[in-house]
């Protein structure tokens, strides 16, 4: 919430007897979070592998590893400033074939210029099935859209992938009787980083990702760890490294192998 106003969406529930219960406001494609090939996730354990304060940001970082059969999600998010929320998505399928991640958010209000695409229709499946006035965009690598909530205020969606992703948009069920803004996120791959970024102010962030080049770690996926900047529209820049797992840094001169390093 920003003051009285709601911006990510959770969806809550209705009326258990109604069949939008399970077809819709239960569903995976419903909550801010990932759905493998259409499918719904398994009821999981997660736990939290850091939390803190770095560089006067907080952060938090989670991991789960059986949401879905063989795939291993870690989501870090972190408070930039009193305008700007973090969040990135590091996941990655042990299975030989690519598998088709949609990452869903929901964000309140009305959608501005989500029309430059093509007219997408929903597939008849649970959840997706209730998705109207939806368009694709497909084969991007940097993605701005933005919401114009009740008070008149626009919050902009600035997001980017390391591999090509479709952008789909449009407007799942109601809450608090307005039908949500929802975009799907979606990438055919093994492993893929999404990193994106809420500006409660409306402006739009540059997300660059930077490849690792140390001899030593270059080869390690980015699941395991991503290095990214961030630019602002008054070009102030902020270095971002992910590091679930605490890999060693000091081939690039980086003293601490924290879970979140940000300067």
């Amino acid at each position: 919430m920003k003051g009285t106003e709601y911006i990510s969406i959770i969806p809550g529930n209705i009326n258990y007897a109604s069949p939008l219960s399970q077809d819709w406001y239960r569903t995976s494609v419903a909550h801010n979070t990932v759905v493998l090939n259409h499918t719904e996730q398994n009821f999981s354990s997660a736990q939290c592998i850091a939390f803190g304060q770095e560089n006067k940001t907080e952060y938090a970082i989670t991991r789960t590893d059986n949401a879905y059969d063989s795939v291993h999600f870690v989501r870090t998010v972190a408070l930039l400033n009193p305008n700007l929320v973090l969040v990135v998505e590091q996941l990655k399928s042990d299975k030989k074939n690519p598998s088709l991640f949609d990452i869903a958010y929901h964000q309140s209000g009305i959608w501005r210029d989500t029309t430059n695409g093509e007219v997408w229709d929903a597939p008849n499946v649970k959840g997706y099935k209730y998705i109207t006035d939806a368009f694709i965009v497909k084969n991007q690598l940097e993605s701005y859209l933005a919401t114009k909530l009740m008070s008149g205020r626009t919050v902009m969606i600035s997001a980017a992938t390391n591999v090509p992703m479709d952008i789909i948009t449009g407007y799942g069920k109601e809450f608090m009787k307005k039908n949500v803004p929802i975009v799907i996120y979606r990438m055919k791959t093994n492993a893929v980083v999404l990193v994106y970024c809420i500006a409660l102010d409306g402006q739009k962030i540059k997300i660059h990702f930077d490849p690792l080049n140390d001899s030593n770690i270059k080869n390690i996926p980015s699941y395991n760890l991503v290095k990214f900047q961030l630019e602002d529209i008054y070009r102030n820049k902020k270095n971002i490294i992910i590091n679930p797992d605490k890999i060693d840094l000091s081939g690039l001169k980086i003293l601490n192998s924290r879970a979140f390093s940000i300067e």
